[in-house]
């Protein structure tokens, strides 16, 4: 059954979009003209849109599920980098012809199996037929009032840290484009999970907020120097990274030892769509911070160190390094 076969959009959303609330802060699900939600009165509401169009962010082709758990994930990784408690979330989808009931019903168990485990309901959005597939979700979170990580908290001294390992979801995706003999299969099926399936850091990122010792994050979409920039300059200084300190999976590791280390680095630097968060620590709250990660099975590693003046400079085994492509930019590709 195609997309043509299927009665109207009325019909699609009845049959594979409307959800039971599981938020208090949820009056009503899909069905209305518009969600109503309750602003709890100590609390500030965090709100993030994300897009995700095929051929841009996933390939033409991706299993249906996947699809879903790699969009919503990834848009819900910016309430994980401002510590806030995820509660609803609309998405607006664009269907091409292509698009039959067999991709909506694993598209929307996809969407279901997520929302189960971050607890959150689909609010509304909008649905129409498109040359593209194109999803965009916005997520609706709350965090204590004025207590939401911003990029602006840094100072010169504080640490940089990040959460996981970095690199995996680039060359996922390089190995998708292109094969590359150099992976075991159990190596490339692992970064390949990376790549459609985002890390859920929400509940670790919550708990750091709650101590206090985060005063700055972001997530990791554009690559690790590229988002780092962000928090330097959104925090008036400077920042130095160690690209020998990047945290890497024993498979990028493998690589580096045998590739080279520093173009290996490199890359994981640059590559994004990691979705692991950066954060800047106090250095005399960075066990606390470690601590509070182990709990929650998170690794957290020191990467860097936010200084006086501006922009972001790198090293590697303590020379100075040049990366002319910092990250991923939509409109000029990487630079």
């Amino acid at each position: 059954m195609s997309l043509s076969s299927l009665p109207d959009e009325f019909e699609i959303i009845e049959r594979f979009f409307h959800r039971p609330t599981r938020s208090g802060l949820v009056r009503n699900s899909v069905g209305d003209d518009a969600a109503v939600l309750r602003s709890p009165r100590t609390q500030d509401l965090v709100v993030s849109t994300d897009l995700a169009i095929e051929g841009v962010h996933f390939l033409p082709g991706e299993a249906a599920d996947r699809v879903a758990a790699r969009g919503l994930r990834a848009a819900l990784s910016d309430l994980s980098a401002m510590g806030a408690i995820p509660d609803s979330y609309t998405l607006a989808i664009t269907l091409p012809e292509s698009i039959d009931e067999t991709w909506l019903t694993a598209f929307a168990q996809g969407l279901a199996e997520q929302e189960e485990l971050f607890g959150i309901t689909l609010t509304g959005g909008d649905t129409c037929r498109g040359p593209t597939l194109s999803l965009a979700y916005t997520v609706i979170g709350h965090v204590p009032m004025e207590r939401a990580v911003l990029r602006g908290g840094a100072r010169p001294g504080m640490a940089l840290l990040v959460t996981g390992t970095i690199g995996d979801s680039g060359y996922g995706l390089r190995h998708r484009l292109a094969a590359d003999p150099f992976w075991s299969e159990g190596e490339a099926q692992a970064l390949d999970h990376r790549f459609m399936t985002p890390p859920n850091c929400n509940v670790v990122m919550r708990h750091l907020l709650e101590s206090g010792v985060v005063r700055a994050a972001i997530d990791v979409s554009d690559g690790v120097i590229a988002d780092a920039h962000h928090l330097a300059r959104a925090s008036g200084c400077g920042l130095e990274i160690d690209l020998e300190a990047l945290p890497l999976s024993e498979a990028v590791a493998r690589r580096a030892q045998i590739e080279g280390a520093l173009e290996t680095r490199k890359f994981a630097a640059t590559a994004g769509e990691d979705f692991e968060i950066l954060m800047a620590v106090p250095v005399v709250e960075i066990d606390q911070a470690l601590a509070i990660a182990r709990e929650h099975n998170i690794a957290l590693t020191q990467v860097g160190l936010f200084v006086e003046g501006e922009g972001v400079h790198t090293r590697f085994q303590g020379q100075p390094v040049v990366v002319s492509h910092p990250g991923y930019r939509h409109f000029s590709g990487p630079k």
